[in-house]
């Protein structure tokens, strides 16, 4: 079993089998018959994917094969492969929220992976996606409501992914002079008040799109 695969098999098994059960449907394909394809007894997938565990990688390399991905997507989920005339397909983990402790230090546990859709392509090198949890943020974001955010920084008042105590939140900030504003959009929350020069507040992005349903 190779290191990518080692490093990938326990944080991505509920992952794998999403995107499995993604691409059966593009394919239009069964587990069973794809069991079959592989190798494997025809029941063989549906009882591993109950009991969330992975295939042999020999069989998982063939099961790429048969759906015309590369390994390293159906292992990993994030990758960039060719598409059938439209370009590329990116794919692109969502981040738990305390999993970004330093800039450039992220959770090898991903909460999943996202279909990058074409809009946010111009940010798919600096891209964060992270679930909204908590109230703050309503009604303008709800929790389990899936924010895109760019890693640039601070680019005018906006909503925008911020780290406070090791964690990412999303919040409404302005710059003033000598102080940072963090507003939450459910008034039930008082407005925060952040020195400039604290080094307790990193403005990681700003919020590019929000998706409901994912």
């Amino acid at each position: 079993m190779n290191n990518l695969y080692k490093d990938h098999y326990v944080a991505s098994v509920t992952s794998f089998w999403n995107r499995v059960r993604k691409l059966c449907r593009e394919k239009k394909m069964t587990i069973n018959s794809v069991s079959k394809e592989v190798g494997y007894n025809e029941r063989t997938l549906v009882v591993m994917k109950c009991k969330r565990s992975m295939p042999a990688e020999d069989k998982v390399r063939k099961m790429a094969e048969l759906f015309g991905v590369s390994y390293d997507y159906l292992v990993k989920g994030i990758f960039a492969e060719e598409g059938d005339g439209n370009g590329k397909r990116y794919f692109v983990p969502i981040q738990r929220q305390s999993s970004v402790q330093a800039e450039g230090e992220e959770s090898s546990e991903p909460a999943g992976f996202m279909e990058m859709p074409d809009n946010l392509r111009p940010y798919k090198d600096n891209l964060l996606l992270l679930y909204v949890a908590g109230d703050s943020m309503e009604p303008t974001l709800v929790r389990g409501d899936l924010a895109a955010c760019d890693r640039d920084g601070y680019a005018g008042a906006g909503i925008y992914a911020i780290q406070r105590e090791g964690i990412l939140v999303m919040k409404r900030v302005e710059k003033l002079p000598g102080k940072w504003l963090i507003i939450s959009d459910n008034s039930k929350y008082p407005v925060l008040e952040e020195p400039a020069d604290s080094g307790t507040l990193r403005i990681v992005g700003r919020l590019r799109g929000v998706y409901k349903e994912m």
